[in-house]
Order: C-alpha cells, then structure tokens, then sequence
C-alpha cells in the first residue's frame, strides 16, 4: 500500500573512494572526488574542506607550471580525509543493510 501510493521510496546508495584528487592540472573536489552516503552525512562539509585545501594550496600560484605542484599539495592534504570518510560511509551503510535485513526477517 505504501509503495503504490508513493509514501515510501527508495534512494540508490553510491559510494566513490577515490585512489587520487588530482593529476596534473586538473582536480576533482566535492561528490565529484568522493562520493559517500547521503545516510552518514557530511558530503558538503567535505566538499568546504575541499575548497578550502584548493584556495590555501592555489593561493600564490602565479605561472601555468605551478599549477600542477599545486594540486599535488592539495592532494596531500585532503586524499586521506576523503578516504576516510567514504570507508565510514561503507561501513554504517554496511551496519544499516544488514540491521534492516535482521530486522526483516
């Protein structure tokens, strides 16, 4: 009843852990760079530490061919968090689905 009258719905679950941020000039920041489940939160505030890694490491960057030393210092400092957060991510999802299946049955 509650699926056919579209009280209930379903949100697919993606999750994305990223190997690098950044490969010469280009970067990736945000859902773009590490996507993790809207169910553990905390996808903007990522995406702000994102931001703010690139706005510190950019800053002061004058020529084309500082750009990609650049990045790679972004990367440095935000790869691990990234990681971390979508690991957690997989984990409570992980702890979720199979509450809900116990839960089911």
């Amino acid at each position: 009843m509650a699926l056919a009258s579209g009280a209930v719905f379903g949100t697919p679950i993606i999750e994305y852990r990223p190997r690098r941020l950044a490969a010469g000039r280009i970067a990736l920041a945000g859902d773009a760079a590490h996507a993790a489940s809207p169910m553990v939160g905390g996808g903007f505030r990522q995406g702000l530490q994102d931001v703010l890694a690139l706005t510190r490491t950019l800053t002061g960057v004058r020529s084309a061919a500082a750009v990609p030393a650049a990045l790679a210092r972004y990367q440095d400092l935000r790869l691990r968090a990234a990681v971390a957060h979508v690991t957690n991510s997989e984990q409570e999802t992980a702890a979720y689905l199979a509450h809900a299946a116990t839960a089911a049955s």
